[in-house]
């Protein structure tokens, strides 16, 4: 909550010296994204690491290069198989949801198209169910730090596409399965 605050707070002094730039401009898009996790050593022939989901944003253009964002995110579930030590065949099935905020800087190109950068905070929430001959399940929440980088071509005053690559830092230390996420989404947006 206070690296929340603390966001906030930046981007509030970013555009107060400007009063006559800003506005608020809002929207509501819709993403597919593609997201692969390292994960440990030990994880990797257990747990799936790679994911197709999809994103609700809900955020809102507040200055010509600033914007803040809201996002909900689910992937499908995903399986895995393997050989345990007694022969057994092990199967995993994994999901994940994340929700968090970005912040967005915009930076115009060319007529309609602007460059886009990101950095946020995110919750991601796996839940694993193991099957074959054992039954079990597994649960691990992480906060993380997200970095992306993009672009957007605004097809008129309501609609727009974007592609963003994000990398995010997952790991705190403990002996969680997941270490980090590289993500690819392609998106639509409409501002109202």
């Amino acid at each position: 909550m206070k690296k929340i605050v603390l966001l906030a707070g930046i981007a509030t002094s970013l555009f107060a010296f400007n009063a006559n730039a800003v506005e608020f401009n809002p929207y509501i898009g819709l993403d597919f994204a593609y997201s692969d996790f390292g994960t440990k050593s030990e994880a990797k022939s257990v747990v799936e690491n790679k994911y197709n989901s999809f994103k609700v944003d809900l955020g809102a253009k507040l200055h010509k290069n600033f914007g803040l964002e809201l996002f909900y995110q689910q992937s499908g579930d995903e399986d895995k198989s393997a050989v345990d030590i007694f022969g057994d065949t092990l199967k995993t099935t994994t999901e994940y949801k994340a929700y968090g905020i970005d912040a967005i800087g915009y930076l115009p190109i060319v007529d309609n198209v602007e460059g886009l950068a990101s950095v946020g905070f995110a919750k991601y929430d796996f839940k694993a169910k193991f099957g074959g001959d054992y039954y079990g399940h597994g649960d691990e929440d992480n906060m993380a730090l997200r970095l992306g980088i993009g672009a957007q071509y605004n097809i008129n005053n309501h609609w727009a596409v974007n592609g963003m690559i994000r990398y995010a830092k997952i790991d705190d230390g403990s002996d969680d399965v997941y270490e980090d996420l590289t993500e690819f989404s392609l998106g639509i947006r409409y501002k109202f």
